[in-house]
């Protein structure tokens, strides 16, 4: 609520709170001055049993906890792999019993209350998540525009009425909120794959465009411009890298060594960087990480999208960090993220009004302008994919914190990492069901 104010004379609950807590946090903010003041929950009877239907709607039974995880490995059984990277949708979507209780305005928090359960019971651990962001801009101003522009394409009838129903959700989108392809899943009947691929065949058809308009915020002409903040990022990178090396100095690739975070950031501490603490050594081994991998991707190999690393939390102030291919191509990649970075910076501020000066100011750009400035660099020409080049070093200028990306992209992929307890077949039982159960007792008889 975000209210710390002494002489709050007065409280009103437009509605009934969803719990005790919440309405003792409500009330709570009133004359804490210890003067009168005076609390008033505006209710009717509707109120009461929408409460009750709502409590019964977020509920979750123990077979449908059991329903996500059975789903969760068979994903982890058609990859090969005990980690999963997949969103909420696309776990449901393997879910071929049917055991979740399907809801499209409950489907997302229910499904994530299941994930909280099966850790909390030591079936699975959560890692970071993995967004995706897909062009989105139309082309078009009506579903009618799409329709004939779909209709001289060579595809099936099936398929153009899936592609015009990802169409009418983004003409009817509120920009400022965002589509997730869970989505998109729903409406259209279609894969997680399926859909990505609809987005790309829009595009090719013309209906819609990777000019999507991007806003981000940059700083210059200030104490730590965005300039300043990208060599401190390049350069703690390095360092963080050649620590790594002198650490495991033999480490080939699938092998692992532990990365204590305190010592890592005490060491970059001794090289001149005062600033960096344990979360930054985790910001940015993490981004390491991320180079290189495709959305879904957990294979390695020749040819690979797996990241160039992979890492397990092995307690409170170390990873498990294991290299995923060899140090030589990990390590090209990483230079090529952060020249693509450096392009991308370029352009941004390129865009400021001569002479404007200050934090946090916006600029607005778009995806193919961003492209063209990755393109226009000779140093990334020997780059395969120019188009995974410019959505990693501008994410890495994101997470890095040298530029701040804001609106206009609006399709992504809310993607989790979910990793399975190895050899743990076991399912959901009565006894990790009944802290739950005893919740939502207490629920009822808090509504009551």
């Amino acid at each position: 609520m975000g209210i710390d104010k002494p002489d709050v004379r007065l409280v009103i609950h437009a509605d009934i709170p969803s719990s005790l807590e919440n309405y003792l946090q409500e009330a709570g903010r009133a004359g804490r001055d210890q003067h009168q003041a005076h609390c008033v929950l505006l209710y009717t009877k509707d109120d009461v049993e929408r409460q009750f239907g709502m409590s019964a709607r977020s509920r979750l039974a123990r077979h449908e906890i059991n329903g996500v995880l059975r789903a969760l490995r068979r994903i982890s059984k058609r990859n090969d792999s005990d980690e999963v990277i997949a969103s909420t949708g696309e776990i449901l979507a393997d879910d071929v019993e049917n055991d979740f209780r399907r809801d499209s305005v409950t489907d997302d928090t229910r499904a994530r209350t299941a994930l909280a359960w099966l850790e909390e019971s030591e079936l699975l651990t959560r890692d970071e998540n993995r967004v995706k962001i897909f062009p989105s801009s139309l082309q078009v101003h009506s579903a009618e525009q799409a329709r004939k522009k779909l209709s001289s394409t060579q595809i099936s009838d099936n398929y153009r009425n899936q592609l015009l129903s990802i169409v009418e959700k983004l003409l009817e989108a509120d920009p400022d909120e965002g589509i997730s392809t869970d989505m998109l899943m729903e409406i259209s009947g279609l894969s997680s794959e399926k859909v990505r691929q609809a987005l790309r065949d829009l595009e090719s058809y013309g209906v819609s465009s990777n000019d999507t308009v991007l806003t981000a915020f940059v700083h210059f002409g200030v104490p730590r411009p965005s300039k300043s903040r990208l060599a401190e990022a390049t350069a703690v990178e390095e360092q963080l890298l050649d620590f790594l090396r002198e650490a495991a100095p033999d480490m080939n690739k699938d092998e692992s060594t532990l990365l204590n975070l305190r010592f890592a950031a005490q060491r970059l501490k001794d090289e001149g960087y005062g600033y960096v603490r344990p979360e930054h050594v985790t910001r940015i081994i993490r981004s390491i990480a991320e180079d290189g991998r495709a959305e879904g991707s957990t294979t390695g190999g020749e040819g690979s999208t797996t990241g160039s690393l992979r890492l397990r939390k092995h307690d409170a102030e170390s990873f498990r960090v294991t290299l995923k291919r060899d140090w030589s191509s990990l390590l090209a990649m990483a230079r090529r993220r952060r020249s693509g970075a450096e392009a991308l910076l370029e352009h941004f501020l390129s865009l400021l009004p001569k002479g404007k000066r200050g934090k946090d100011l916006l600029v607005e750009t778009t995806l193919g302008k961003l492209m063209q400035a990755i393109e226009g660099d000779i140093r990334l020409q020997e780059s395969k994919d120019l188009s995974k080049l410019m959505d990693r070093s501008l994410m890495w200028l994101h997470e890095q914190e040298v530029i701040r990306l804001n609106k206009g992209l609006t399709v992504f992929r809310p993607a989790m990492t979910i990793r399975l307890a190895p050899e743990c077949r076991r399912g959901f039982a009565k006894a990790d069901y009944q802290s739950l159960q005893l919740h939502y007792d207490a629920t009822v008889k808090q509504i009551h």
